[in-house]
């Protein structure tokens, strides 16, 4: 508690604590109203968690935390589980960060890999969790998560999300929404740092 204590006074005051807004871009449309580009920092829209098709979040969640609904933020089975397999390994080869942690490292926090940090990402991980819902933390994060190289959120992958709908429309081809979800939220992007 003390170590958390002493890196959680290094941090801005918690009056000064607030989730960054998505930088703007420019929508180019055509004619009849359909997208055709974005340009700027997120290139797309804030996507609502209801207006996700189901499968993401359920993807996302089984792949990266799969305790998100059950614990505080951090989530100290899978942060012990890392420390083991990176001991036994000689370096680090699993991360026990949670969605929520990851959240706070991309909005709140600089790439680099220190102890000072990760006690810092914990404190803000605890913030989030104490003002935010789950709903919200999900929904922020699947806004801001590259989930595949050069993409960020959910709406920089039409054509993956188009073809998983058309594919889970038919009857013949079966529900392939499942696994195009899957395979999204497998590639979330290993950059560190923070994003927009």
């Amino acid at each position: 508690m003390g170590l958390l204590g002493y890196h959680a006074a290094h941090l801005p005051p918690t009056s000064e604590w607030v989730v960054p807004n998505r930088p703007p871009n420019v929508r180019i449309v055509d004619a009849a109203g359909e997208l055709v580009a974005n340009r700027g920092e997120t290139g797309g829209e804030a996507v609502r968690l209801e207006q996700l098709p189901p499968y993401l979040p359920q993807a996302v969640i089984a792949i990266e935390d799969r305790r998100f609904y059950s614990h505080f933020g951090v989530d100290p089975l899978g942060l012990a589980r890392a420390v083991v397999v990176n001991v036994t390994a000689g370096s680090v080869v699993q991360g026990g960060s949670t969605l929520t942690q990851q959240l706070a490292k991309n909005l709140f926090l600089k790439p680099e890999r220190t102890l000072s940090r990760k006690m810092q990402e914990v404190v803000l991980s605890l913030w989030l969790e104490w003002t935010h819902s789950k709903a919200e933390i999900l929904e922020m994060y699947l806004n801001r998560v590259y989930l595949a190289p050069a993409l960020r959120g959910r709406r920089r992958c039409p054509a993956l999300f188009r073809q998983a709908r058309r594919r889970g429309r038919s009857r013949r081809g079966g529900d392939h929404r499942r696994p195009a979800a899957g395979a999204l939220a497998l590639c979330p992007d290993p950059r560190p740092g923070p994003r927009p």
